[in-house]
Parts: structure tokens; C-alpha cells; sequence
């Protein structure tokens, strides 16, 4: 039940505009940033598993956009960047 004074869901749609980055750029801001981070192993651990968990949640919604579609295909490169960018930190 809503109150009085309750804040309206917001709308992140952006004005129905989705947010894209591209794969360099995605990979050229994670180089830029992975040297400048220091974490321990156990974060480093932990973090690495959560970006490869969201990569591939990431992938497999776009793998069911694609299969519906059947015009686009799905690479698995964004995890393999982060991969290798977090095994070098």
C-alpha cells in the first residue's frame, strides 16, 4: 500500500533508450582500471567470480535474444577479457 508521501517507481529505461558499450570499449576501461585496483586474493577471488557470474548471465539472455532473432551471435570475449585482466591484478 502506497502512502501519501511515497516515492514513484523510477523508470531506468533512459527514455527508452538501452545503454551499449562496445567489446574495446568495455576491454580498454576494465585495462584502464585493473592496474590502478589492488585487492587481496580472497577479493580478488570474489570479485573475479561475481563479473564472470554477471558475464555470463549477460550472454545467456543475449543467447535467447539471439536464438529468437536468429540474426545475431553471441561471443564469449567479454569474460575471457575479464578473465584476464583480473588473473593479472
Amino acid at each position: 500500500m502506497r502512502t501519501k508521501n511515497a516515492p514513484k517507481k523510477q523508470d531506468n529505461t533512459d527514455n527508452g533508450q538501452k545503454f551499449v558499450i562496445s567489446k574495446t570499449d568495455f576491454s580498454n576501461q576494465l585495462a584502464e582500471l585493473a592496474p590502478k585496483m589492488s585487492f587481496t586474493p580472497g577479493a580478488k577471488n570474489a570479485l573475479q567470480t561475481a563479473a564472470e557470474g554477471l558475464m555470463e548471465d549477460m550472454f545467456r539472455s543475449a543467447g535467447l535474444v539471439a536464438a529468437a532473432n536468429g540474426k545475431i551471435k553471441v561471443e564469449m570475449v567479454h569474460l575471457e577479457v575479464i578473465k584476464k585482466h583480473f588473473m593479472n591484478v
